[in-house]
């Protein structure tokens, strides 16, 4: 997805120690809903996984799959292939049954806990996607992808320290990886965290200098920060490219003559 709602952010001020226990906790969760409720940025990018064809059609692999499962039911690779046909054509429901008996055959299967944590994000289903994609990490530390998707379930779920560690990582596997900047920006928004949000999406204008929904943020960022001049300018940058930006003119509107000095 694209628009700029606060995927994690992080305040210009310096954070200190995170939060722990339960008020931390909801602290957090009442942020990130009311957050999400004010239309900021949350930048949820479409998951690191295959595109799924939503049509209702079988072809030549599901019935090949289920030969084979015919004649080697005990492979958890042949239910996992099952699995991955009925995803690709939207049977998402089949799919998760045949991760299921692909882990409970073979239980270090990393890739099959991720097609299954995958699988349950893509129903809504946090608190099952999460402990799949956790499980994949767990066995593949260096699952770039798993963590990436894990962190996007933290995300859904309000628990933002936990999705920043898990996009931390994932960005750390891959530092070009603009999607896991854009939603580890979005993170940091969230918790005020505005600094680290402003740094990240200045990143990826290095690297994608015509990404709009990159832009809207650092200007949103900006604008939280109090550096209206800066964050007029990138207001006025999105509306050059997109005059019809009616989200982009109002802000720009709404700031004024308040303007102050950018900050370096």
């Amino acid at each position: 997805m694209s628009s700029h709602s606060p995927t994690k952010t992080r305040s210009p001020r310096k954070i200190g120690n995170p939060p722990r226990g339960a008020d931390a906790s909801d602290r957090e969760q009442r942020t990130f809903v009311l957050l999400r409720a004010a239309i900021l940025l949350l930048v949820i990018i479409g998951l690191a996984w295959l595109t799924v064809a939503r049509n209702a059609v079988y072809d030549d692999s599901i019935i090949l799959w289920k030969d084979t499962i015919n004649k080697s039911p005990r492979k958890a690779r042949t239910h996992f292939g099952l699995g991955d046909a009925y995803e690709r054509y939207g049977q998402t429901d089949n799919a998760i049954k045949k991760y299921h008996q692909a882990v409970e055959l073979q239980p270090n299967y990393a890739r099959a806990f991720y097609n299954l944590g995958t699988a349950y994000f893509h129903e809504e289903r946090w608190d099952e996607a999460i402990e799949a994609l956790k499980k994949a990490t767990e066995l593949k530390p260096n699952y770039e992808r798993a963590l990436f998707n894990l962190g996007m379930a933290y995300v859904r779920r309000g628990r933002l320290m936990d999705a920043e560690r898990s996009l931390s990582t994932a960005l750390s596997l891959d530092p070009q990886s603009v999607d896991t900047m854009m939603n580890l920006g979005g993170v940091h928004y969230l918790r005020n965290e505005l600094l680290e949000a402003m740094l990240l999406y200045q990143k990826v204008l290095v690297l994608q200098p015509q990404r709009i929904d990159a832009r809207m943020n650092l200007a949103k960022t900006y604008r939280q920060m109090g550096r209206s001049l800066d964050a007029r300018r990138e207001f006025e940058l999105v509306l050059q490219a997109q005059p019809s930006n009616a989200e982009a003119a109002a802000m720009l509107r709404d700031l004024g003559g308040t303007d102050r000095k950018p900050r370096r």
